[in-house]
């Protein structure tokens, strides 16, 4: 097969939907020589801020001089995004030759991969083959069942845990926290968010069953904010380190939290012989990146992108709105997936918008606007339905004001497809826009 046959073959693996479970991935796994348990890996699992706290522990590592390899998903623009080394996309001669293999291999011993499974294990032969120093592995759902977690990690990370695919993963906040902390491995060292009673309690229980060490933010160690601001700056302290004036390339005072777990996991590793600095810890913070998550496109008007898709994801977006930016009416460009609590996070983003512009995915599971625009019509808010997003954004970029805020949100397709058309468009030179590149005048 070539690279685009190669593509379509993976990308048609998702009609077998999600199929939670570790048997296929070992044996698959077992019959390419087992890749994963040669990897030093760091394992994290949680309902939000799991992708940032990654992308915060990639740049450190690497920021210490070592070659870190990065799983996350899911992708905006390029199934290559998920597989990285050093922020570089796995190459498409690589990816092709790993497809063909693991198909092989699945063919001749009758295994029946789902998408996730089967870009797992893209990952763990591309880590072994380039001979990373640690790889960063974000679960994908959940945690117990979760292809990822049949490895073996150095350090386990538990973010923020809240009702999200309830379905799946259970009916409450301590069903799902029993999932998530299912990647805790026997005498291994575990680091954690700040997060509810009953939630911790459940991953205390599995922290003492499997005999592991435990380190809690706000009781082990604590990131405090020092700015409210675009600047971010926070500091953090626990009984060996403190470091102040820590700058954030990403909005909003939980991304402290988030990168105080990252903090700690990586002080961890000096444990176990590596090395990992002050400086490293700084520089690597200040210089991390992950698109699409409070990400600031320009400015005059601001042009926010970020993919809030469940309850606590959308209160946090419109509180960092609402805390660290300046502006005189605020659009938002919605657009939801059917599965999602839309009725209950719905609240926050009418609190502070001033206008919505409700768009339809081009997915299958897309909500249908029309029905909500009928649903908030009593709201005494401006609402349009402009289904396209290419639309939508050109409609608000040029009917917005220079002093105006304007957040694409409300699924990572709606972002996804959003960032795919400021692409498209590249004509973004009008002076006094900036960054200058993205945005149609």
């Amino acid at each position: 097969m070539n690279y685009k046959e190669s593509i379509d073959y993976l990308f048609s693996l998702k009609n077998r939907g999600i199929k939670l479970g570790l048997d296929n991935t070992r044996e698959a796994l077992y019959h390419l020589g087992d890749p994963q348990d040669q990897l030093k890996i760091i394992h994290i699992a949680g309902t939000n801020g799991k992708g940032s706290t990654a992308a915060f522990v990639e740049s450190i590592l690497r920021s210490a001089g070592y070659r870190v390899g990065l799983f996350t998903s899911p992708h905006l623009l390029d199934f290559r995004e998920r597989i990285q080394i050093n922020r570089e996309l796995i190459p498409e001669a690589d990816l092709l030759n790993y497809i063909d293999t693991i198909r092989e291999v699945c063919v001749r011993h009758s295994i029946f991969l789902t998408f996730f499974e089967y870009s797992t294990i893209i990952a763990f032969l591309h880590f072994q083959a380039k001979q990373v120093d640690f790889c960063v592995l974000e679960v994908g759902l959940g945690g117990r069942l979760d292809a990822t977690n049949v490895c073996h990690p150095l350090v386990s990370i538990i973010t923020s845990i809240a009702e999200d695919h309830l379905d799946i993963l259970g009916p409450d906040t301590a069903t799902i926290a029993g999932e998530k902390a299912a990647i805790i491995k026997p005498h291994g060292l575990v680091v954690v968010a700040d997060i509810d009673e009953s939630a911790y309690a459940v991953v205390e229980e599995q922290v003492k069953s499997n005999k592991a060490k435990m380190f809690s933010c706000q009781k082990d160690f604590f990131p405090k904010i020092q700015a409210l601001n675009e600047s971010r700056v926070f500091s953090y302290q626990d009984p060996e380190l403190t470091l102040e004036d820590i700058q954030l390339p990403l909005a909003g005072d939980y991304q402290a939290e988030n990168a105080s777990l990252a903090i700690k996991a990586c002080t961890l590793l000096n444990e176990l012989g590596y090395c990992i600095n002050s400086e490293h810890l700084v520089h690597g913070l200040q210089y991390s990146r992950w698109e699409g998550r409070m990400e600031v496109i320009q400015h005059n008007p601001i042009l926010l992108l970020d993919c809030a898709h469940n309850p606590e994801s959308v209160k946090y977006l419109t509180s960092t709105i609402r805390d660290y930016f300046s502006y005189e009416r605020c659009h938002f460009i919605l657009g939801f997936m059917n599965n999602k609590a839309i009725a209950e996070l719905i609240d926050f983003i009418l609190d502070i918008a001033d206008r919505l512009i409700l768009v339809r995915p081009r997915q299958e599971r897309s909500w249908d606007p029309h029905f909500w625009a009928n649903k908030w019509s009593k709201s005494q808010k401006v609402i349009e339905i402009i289904e396209e997003i290419p639309y939508a954004l050109r409609s608000s970029l040029q009917t917005s004001n220079r002093n105006d805020l304007l957040c694409v949100t409300g699924s990572l397709f709606t972002v996804s497809e959003a960032k795919q058309s400021l692409l498209n468009e590249r004509v973004n030179q009008t002076p006094g826009r900036t960054p200058g590149g993205l945005i149609p005048g």
